[in-house]
């Protein structure tokens, strides 16, 4: 997995050397958003809490799904393939994960828990774009390639106490590739190009660490709003 950090890397510094020959765009990207979480990972716990929260033989408690913030930050290197559509390689570094709120089988409400990490998204996406009164329409898609950075933190917060725990794992343990794509509107702005995107990234290989480490499945997904600014450059900008 580690190669294709690696593949990454080369693929940016061949479009940038390439860059005076072509129609290049570089800028900056912020976004924010919700963020959600599936798999076997958290779905271990609502099993175990569902027992907790049970008054009665035969009953169980169930879990909500509850409002957890997506937020990003990164660059972007956007080449122009033809007059309506270009390749735009996307590294960024996200906050991401999930919470959900434990009611026993009467409905109460007795434990909010959540997960949440830092992820190195990179997307390699395509774009097409339609001209549409002063600027354009423009929308993405293309596959992106992901890794947990640093610490899993995990948060239990009971009517009384609150219990908090962390999994530190080295850069490219925790790995996971998905699928990303959105539209938006881009409008030509001073020296540069500004746009606003709405955008999706949704694991499509499960995140579970080398050798099992994480002790189940996880599957990101991220929908932010995100802005960016970026320069034209090189053969073909103006």
């Amino acid at each position: 997995m580690r190669k294709r950090a690696v593949l990454v890397v080369l693929l940016l510094a061949a479009i940038s050397v390439a860059a005076p020959c072509i129609d290049f765009e570089a800028g900056v990207i912020r976004g924010g958003g919700l963020s959600f979480l599936f798999g076997s990972y958290l779905e271990a716990k609502a099993a175990m809490l569902a027992e907790t929260g049970s008054t009665s033989p035969g009953s169980l408690g169930r879990s909500l799904a509850t409002l957890f913030p997506d937020w990003g930050v990164g660059a972007y290197g956007e080449a122009r393939l033809l007059s309506w559509l270009s390749l735009r390689l996307e590294p960024r570094l996200s906050f991401m994960g999930a919470s959900r709120l434990a009611l026993t089988d009467t409905e109460l409400p007795f434990c909010r828990y959540s997960v949440s990490f830092s992820t190195l998204v990179v997307p390699l996406l395509a774009r097409a774009k339609l001209n549409l009164g002063p600027g354009f329409l423009t929308v993405s898609a293309g596959p992106f390639y992901g890794a947990i950075v640093g610490e899993i933190t995990t948060v239990d917060r009971y009517v009384s106490t609150t219990m908090k725990g962390a999994l530190t794992t080295d850069f490219g343990q925790v790995q996971f590739l998905g699928v990303s794509g959105g539209a938006g509107y881009s409008l030509p702005l001073g020296i540069g190009v500004a746009a606003l995107e709405l955008r999706a990234d949704c694991a499509i290989t499960p995140a579970t660490g080398q050798e099992g480490v994480l002790g189940g499945e996880m599957f990101p997904l991220g929908i932010a709003l995100v802005a960016s600014y970026g320069v034209r450059f090189g053969g073909g900008a103006r």
